[in-house]
């Protein structure tokens, strides 16, 4: 019988993850360019603080009543996203001389545009006309803020909800993993989402992964009650559409692979509450009928696009980035050589990188999610070879199908494209914490781990 009696994650893992970081920090030190010194402070921060604090955490709030609990989380997430939101706020004033990243460009037009909007020299109607409906979202969303705040440009106040709506998004994740697994693997997932740098980073910046993530996770929250709620009412599909529309306003294959997901959690889900045929069909064709409505929208045909010109994306930027690095390892690059690692991209940039500081400031991130990745992937496969895929059917085709367009559509090694999958990254990744039990296999993955990253710096210098 499974043994799921693990309620925390354990020191001999998060020790062996936080040694790999510095054996890897010295080694691309030594043998190639270091980074300069904040940068390792950045790495070392993001690395110790997520594994020491998610062993300490997952065994000390392990006895907490479920109300405590949620209030702790609520609470401590919120905590750690108003400080990161407050130091980099005055680091980046420090470093840029302006309150955002460093190279900073879709922060800055989105910024510019709300608020000519809100000066009136911008129309919403112009706006929509110029960027149909992809990034409509977030610049509607950035106005709103401004026209509540009599048009002031308070740009720590937009980055002040980011936290609150972080730390709102750990508890939908407990409530999500709880419903899916079970009570030990919620509270694990729900400290791993509170203590993920990756997910803390982006509330710092001015741009709209925060939000779009956060409205994924409402979406699978929601959508995953309603496929599980013994009686449905009409007033129950009204939430997950409208998270529908407005993830297409953020991000046209976001929407896209929602309604895949819902449809293939619909009619291949085993819930006992979808197995009358009334209800299943019901869903499918509520389904059918959104997308039929899209299909002759604008919306779909930017999806359209999307997918028709997935290679060209890949040619085109694999042909920039050989010209401007003069790498001669990029031309070699492709969605088809990556397919096999879309857990472990993007590999972390540990050496010095030319106006790359953003991506030396996040590789401590990066390194996180390729060492938790063993523990997504033998989940996954456990689950199929359990043949309880069906159960965790939502999560499952959400990852990999957002996952899989990623790695084909040219942006594999864009951080920033992987957000939106990374709390279903960690709810897996918690199952596979709570099954593991032949410690060998993580320990050889490490080591492969830890040989890719090495290519990785090598191909990066060349």
């Amino acid at each position: 019988m499974e043994d799921l009696t693990r309620t925390y994650f354990p020191k001999y893992f998060t020790n062996k993850a936080i040694g790999l970081y510095f054996i890897l920090l010295m080694a691309c030190s030594l043998f190639f360019r270091p980074m300069p010194f904040q940068f390792w402070i950045f790495g070392i921060v993001q690395v110790v603080g997520f594994f020491y604090f998610s062993n300490k955490l997952t065994k000390a709030w392990a006895g907490y009543s479920e109300k405590l609990f949620v209030k702790r989380l609520f609470k401590t997430a919120l905590f750690i996203r108003i400080c990161w939101v407050i130091v980099s706020y005055f680091y980046f004033i420090v470093a840029t001389g302006i309150p955002f990243e460093y190279e900073a460009a879709d922060s800055l037009w989105y910024n510019d545009v709300s608020n000519r909007i809100v000066q009136g020299r911008f129309t919403f109607y112009q706006f929509f006309e110029e960027m149909g409906v992809s990034d409509s979202g977030y610049v509607v969303y950035l106005t709103i803020i401004k026209k509540i705040l009599f048009g002031a440009d308070v740009i720590i106040v937009v980055r002040l909800i980011k936290a609150l709506l972080g730390a709102w998004m750990c508890v939908f994740i407990y409530r999500l993993a709880v419903r899916n697994f079970n009570e030990s693997i919620g509270r694990i997932a729900a400290i791993f989402c509170m203590l993920m740098p990756y997910l803390i980073y982006y509330c710092g910046l001015h741009i709209k992964e925060l939000e779009m993530t956060f409205l994924c996770v409402a979406f699978l929250e929601r959508t995953d009650w309603l496929l599980r709620a013994p009686k449905k009412q009409f007033k129950h599909f009204l939430l997950p559409i409208v998270l529908v529309f407005l993830l297409f306003s953020f991000r046209t294959v976001l929407g896209a692979t929602a309604i895949f997901a819902l449809l293939t959690a619909a009619f291949f889900s085993t819930n006992y509450t979808l197995k009358k045929g009334f209800y299943r069909w019901r869903i499918v064709t509520w389904c059918l009928i959104a997308i039929a409505f899209l299909l002759g929208s604008s919306i779909m045909e930017e999806v359209d696009r999307y997918w028709e010109e997935k290679d060209q994306n890949q040619a085109a930027k694999m042909e920039f980035l050989e010209k401007r690095t003069e790498n001669q390892f990029i031309k070699y690059v492709s969605g088809s050589i990556f397919a096999p690692l879309m857990f472990v991209m993007p590999m972390p940039s540990i050496t010095y990188g030319e106006q790359k500081e953003n991506q030396m400031s996040f590789h401590g991130n990066v390194f996180i999610k390729g060492v938790m990745a063993f523990f997504c992937m033998y989940a996954i496969v456990l689950l199929i070879i359990q043949k309880k895929w069906r159960n965790n059917l939502l999560l499952i085709t959400f990852l990999l199908a957002y996952s899989l367009i990623i790695v084909f559509s040219g942006f594999l090694f864009a951080a920033r494209f992987y957000l939106p999958i990374v709390p279903c990254f960690l709810i897996f990744s918690a199952y596979g914490v709570c099954t593991l039990r032949k410690r060998n296999m993580y320990v050889l993955y490490l080591y492969m781990y830890a040989l890719l990253v090495f290519i990785w710096s090598f191909m990066r210098i060349r």
